[in-house]
């Protein structure tokens, strides 16, 4: 008769076990769309998806998040785009945050942004002085034919520009 030995092996670790650390979210330190992929560690087979942070501050497949920057001062800048990185692109939004609405980038690789100075129409102007809304080096803005003075505001002792009473 012939007999049919089976042999269990087990193998151990001397290390202890450790429960799997929750991987770090990239996403709060980066801007919505930005590449968030983690990075594969050596010897590892990891999934060869692209990941970007979403506009909730997780990191996920949604190539285009729906970032809701369509309209602020810093929706032209992509990253990717000459000069533009992460953390450039996070400084405009931050600026935007702070409540700056007119973002200027200045010549530089990569590029660095800043706040243009408020457009006060009435600047350096007396009362009763011709005022013009529109900031001249706005080149889109379109001026109304209404002739406009400045005049001492009704909140405020400063003065603002609206149509002449005269």
């Amino acid at each position: 008769m012939l007999g049919l030995a089976i042999a269990c092996v087990s193998f151990s670790s001397s290390e202890p076990d450790v429960p799997p650390q929750p991987k770090a979210d990239p996403c709060p330190s980066l801007p919505c769309g930005a590449d968030c992929t983690p990075a594969c560690p050596p010897g590892m087979m990891c999934p060869a998806v692209m990941q970007y942070c979403q506009a909730d501050g997780t990191c996920g497949m949604n190539s285009l998040p729906d970032c809701g920057t369509i309209d602020t001062p810093c929706a032209k800048y992509k990253l990717g785009d000459a000069c533009v990185n992460a953390d450039n692109l996070a400084e405009c939004e931050s600026l935007v945050v702070g409540g700056c609405t007119s973002i200027i980038a200045m010549e530089s690789c990569p590029l660095q942004f800043g706040c243009a100075a408020k457009y006060d129409p009435c600047e350096g102007k007396a009362e009763s002085g011709p005022c013009s809304l529109c900031d001249p080096k706005d080149l889109m803005c379109v001026e109304t034919m209404v002739l406009k003075t400045c005049q001492p505001g009704l909140a405020t002792p400063a003065l603002e520009c609206k149509p002449s009473l005269e």
